[in-house]
């Protein structure tokens, strides 16, 4: 059951939005306390969830091997596009991208991230033009017409 202001039927949980100046007879002591019922089950402390395991993994990772075996260089994308190609052939579900990064990154599948020093940014500043634009603006700011 829930509280309520005497007569005013305003529940007691609303009273912070509310500016009552006639009734001073209430007081804060009349709020309702909180409790640890009322916070959210997600919020609570839980046991930490074990690593990602599906049942299907095994089975995938099967699928997955002979397809990065053929192409040792490609990416988590590719070997996800040439898998599902093959599986719509076969009429089987295709898979999720993240799913098959997973798969690779647990069996240590994937490509070594590319680390080679990029060139720094040679621009200074100054932008050379081999020919005018607009040919017929004149750079001077005096009169164009010859004398």
């Amino acid at each position: 059951m829930q509280r309520t202001l005497a007569g005013l039927g305003i529940p007691v949980a609303w009273l912070h939005c509310l500016w009552l100046p006639d009734h001073s007879d209430f007081t804060l002591a009349d709020l309702p306390q909180p409790s640890v019922d009322h916070i959210e089950r997600a919020s609570k402390l839980s046991k930490p969830r074990g690593p990602y395991r599906k049942a299907d993994n095994v089975a995938l990772l099967a699928e997955l091997r002979p397809i990065i075996d053929q192409r040792p260089t490609y990416g988590y994308r590719r070997v996800t596009a040439l898998l599902n190609r093959q599986r719509r052939k076969e009429g089987k579900p295709t898979v999720n991208t993240k799913r098959v990064l997973r798969i690779m990154r647990q069996n240590g599948f994937t490509l070594q991230k590319h680390t080679a020093l990029r060139p720094t940014r040679t621009h200074d500043g100054v932008v050379v033009a081999l020919r005018s634009k607009y040919p017929l603006v004149f750079r001077s700011s005096g009169d164009p017409r010859p004398q």
